[in-house]
């Protein structure tokens, strides 16, 4: 198992590679999370057991349909984070690398009842 976060890193990383249109392969991942291909292989095959990825013949992969519903969900809690902490006049670089964090250690419960709360006060301007 190589973690929660981890996983979800990859998982938003292969994501934004699938979405330029091209197959992805593990140079890739490699170069945009700044770590070596057989770190990357030793993920992806994790990510292969688990049902997030589909591995190809020419060494390409893809999100599964479970792959790109965490991703997006991934992607979601992170911009949530982002806007909730600019909203409250985070500067935007610190916003955006504690919504990085906070995307992978908020409780679902706490992520409903800030989403809830910050959707009311956001939508008022408050």
């Amino acid at each position: 198992m190589i973690g929660k976060e981890k996983t979800e890193n990859y998982l938003k990383v292969i994501y934004k590679l699938q979405s330029s249109g091209s197959r992805v392969k593990g140079v890739n991942v490699a170069s945009e999370l700044n770590v070596s291909r057989p770190t990357v292989y030793v993920a992806l095959k994790e990510l292969r057991k688990e049902g997030y990825i589909r591995t190809f013949d020419d060494g390409s992969f893809m999100l599964t349909k479970t792959g790109v519903a965490e991703a997006q969900n991934v992607e979601d809690r992170f911009i949530f984070f982002k806007d909730m902490l600019t909203f409250l006049n985070v500067d935007k670089d610190i916003a955006e690398e504690d919504a990085c964090r906070m995307e992978h250690t908020v409780s679902e419960d706490s992520y409903r009842a800030l989403q809830q709360f910050f959707s009311a006060k956001m939508t008022q301007g408050v």
